[in-house]
């Protein structure tokens, strides 16, 4: 539930409500939900994967180039942009005869997304669509548009992953995902929503501590969910508080998302749910999905899109070698994205068969956020991931921690940022926060880089 990501009159107007309305809410945004999730495309896409699991390797990059190639001469045909640059480089889409003249693009930056965001919508596109924002290693946000086709598509490919351990729509699913479910500052349960539309049972994450992980233990175990899932710094938190006091539930199987999962995290997840932990990769552009097997190998689904890893030259990453992921989007035909430099980093794998069966390209490891929270006095972790979403003013910002409760928030402004963007900064903060963390907003020129070459959005020096 996203609450107009997140308007922070529209969440303090929520969180007023009583748990009963609450509730209805929950049902009515799932109502709204299942329209663009769950219609045609959602089946086709299911369909599409069950029938494409076991092809052949060389049959399934066959298809891949077709589908590829359909997308760039779309992209020619019906985007201006896109128009102008394959122009400019010489390259022509009819020509594209193997995943690697690809390279041939130039890699889509996240500013020329930015800056360029008009020319690259569809001119053609006439479909249902919506705007969509996420949010990137700057802290701030950027904002597309998504075909309801590219989004069912999407959530097809969530629930066959699901559909590895059996679970189908309907059956319980338990979430600890970064929805807000209960004001910051909430002491006392429920600390949960029960979605009836989905059967779904949303925890907040925000609320997780010694003192209240009895009462989310006890919630979970009388709603006997069929899949846990949820970010993984989150689930991983309950999973060691059921250590600790001895609990154990069994699942089908627990899936995260959002996050890397960690190789302390997926032990700590399998002690505590005596189930296999799989991993979950895809981003709101929705310009790739890389879905974890019950052997632990990383799958890369060719059906919607190409993963490309690239060293800093540009160059193709070997077997083994850790590069950058560009990524091009074959299934969002209101915006597509080729060749989009997403700031995550991946490693091919030197294996290329799976005992799983599933002749897929395979990765060694994915790596892209971890532990992106703050932490309160009492020990709560707070994502502050819905902040900036409506500052677009805001070109960067980050979080730095040194003592629990307190946080300062830096801010590169862009050109026109003033009192009025200030304030909007501190209402989402207020919204996001609470009272819970003491926060201070320092506007800066610019923000230093870690060793990797990328802006943390979190600097903590709280121990993990």
């Amino acid at each position: 539930m996203n609450l107009s990501y997140r308007n922070p009159s529209l969440l303090n107007l929520y969180y007023r409500l009583p748990k009963f309305a609450r509730e209805v809410f929950a049902a009515l945004y799932s109502l709204k939900a299942r329209n663009q999730r769950f219609g045609k495309a959602f089946h086709d896409q299911m369909r599409l994967l069950q029938e494409n699991e076991k092809l052949p390797r060389a049959e399934r990059e066959r298809r891949q180039v077709s589908d590829l190639k359909a997308t760039l001469r779309y992209a020619y045909e019906h985007v201006p942009y896109y128009r102008s640059l394959f122009d400019q480089s010489g390259f022509q889409p009819d020509a594209l005869e193997s995943l690697a003249d690809l390279r041939k693009i130039p890699v889509l930056e996240r500013e020329t997304v930015r800056s360029k965001n008009a020319e690259l919508h569809s001119t053609a596109f006439t479909g249902p669509k919506f705007s969509h924002r996420t949010s990137g290693t700057t802290g701030t946000t950027l904002g597309f548009t998504l075909s309801e086709e590219a989004n069912q598509r999407h959530y097809g490919c969530v629930w066959h992953h699901y559909g590895w351990v059996g679970m189908r729509r309907g059956d319980r699913l338990a979430t600890f995902g970064g929805h807000p479910l209960a004001h910051p500052d909430r002491q006392k349960p429920p600390f949960w929503l029960y979605d009836a539309v989905e059967n779904e049972l949303y925890f907040s994450v925000q609320h997780i501590s010694p003192k209240n992980a009895p009462y989310y233990i006890e919630q979970l175990l009388r709603f006997k969910p069929v899949v846990v899932r949820g970010i993984p710094s989150f689930l991983n938190l309950i999973a060691q508080y059921m250590i600790d006091g001895g609990v154990t539930y069994k699942p089908r199987g627990v899936f995260t998302y959002s996050e890397t999962l960690l190789d302390r995290q997926r032990r700590a997840l399998e002690q505590a749910f005596d189930c296999t932990a799989y991993n979950f990769y895809s981003n709101g552009e929705r310009t790739g999905h890389v879905l974890q097997c019950g052997h632990g190998r990383l799958h890369v689904l060719t059906e919607t899109g190409v993963i490309e890893i690239l060293r800093a030259d540009g160059s193709p990453a070997a077997a083994g070698e850790v590069g950058e992921l560009v990524m091009t989007n074959m299934i969002n035909r209101a915006m597509p994205l080729i060749r989009y430099r997403i700031g995550d980093t991946g490693i091919l794998a030197r294996e290329e068969q799976c005992p799983c069966g599933r002749e897929t390209p395979i990765l060694e490891s994915l790596t892209g956020r971890t532990n992106d929270f703050v932490v309160t006095e009492d020990g709560r972790r707070i994502r502050p991931v819905g902040v900036f979403m409506g500052t677009p003013m805001v070109k960067a910002a980050q979080f730095v921690q040194e003592q629990a409760g307190s946080v300062v928030v830096k801010i590169v402004p862009r050109e026109g940022f003033g009192a009025d963007d200030r304030r909007k900064v501190a209402e989402e903060l207020d919204a996001e926060l609470g009272h819970s963390i003491r926060y201070q907003i320092e506007i800066v020129d610019e923000l230093p880089f870690g060793a990797n070459g990328k802006l943390q959005h979190i600097i903590s020096k709280i121990p993990s």
